[in-house]
């Protein structure tokens, strides 16, 4: 954990895909370090066929937690499906921001791709950079760019 923290702190998210890639080739992962695996891969575009079945386990085993619930919203826009990501996060927005993997970014990314600009935009002005790894830094800066063209 202390290791993952680090990695964590400093943006190294290959690394902390490799870490939680092991615990998940030992068999002693948990639905979580089944998750933040999936999430990691999904960020680094790595092992994602992988990611995306890792993904949807965690997710039917308990869709309530919210870092399932992110990660496989993640998998599902990756996967051009923007409804069935939106449904799998819609419960966490009562809930608000909790843990890795920021709802703001991914709710931006999934109204972008459903059509919805003005309203992915307003998201992405929630997004917190400070505490983001590059990879989300670098879709959050990929979307400003997507919604300013469309309203150019």
């Amino acid at each position: 954990a202390e290791l993952a923290a680090h990695f964590r702190q400093s943006g190294q998210t290959n690394e902390l895909a490799r870490i939680y890639g092991t615990r998940v080739d030992r068999d002693v992962a948990t639905t979580t370090d089944k998750s933040l695996y999936a999430y990691y891969s999904l960020l680094t575009n790595t092992n994602l066929s992988r990611a995306h079945s890792l993904a949807q386990q965690a997710y039917n085993a308990a869709p309530d937690v919210p870092i399932h619930a992110k990660t496989y919203a993640l998998s599902l826009y990756k996967q051009s499906r923007p409804a069935d990501a939106w449904s799998a996060i819609e419960k966490l927005i009562a809930v608000g921001e909790t843990g890795p993997a920021q709802l703001t970014l991914l709710r931006a990314a999934i109204t972008l791709e459903q059509g919805q600009g003005a309203e992915a935009g307003k998201y992405l002005e929630n997004f917190d950079p400070s505490s983001a790894l590059p990879e989300e830094v670098a879709l959050a800066d990929s979307l400003a760019k997507t919604i300013a063209a469309k309203n150019s």
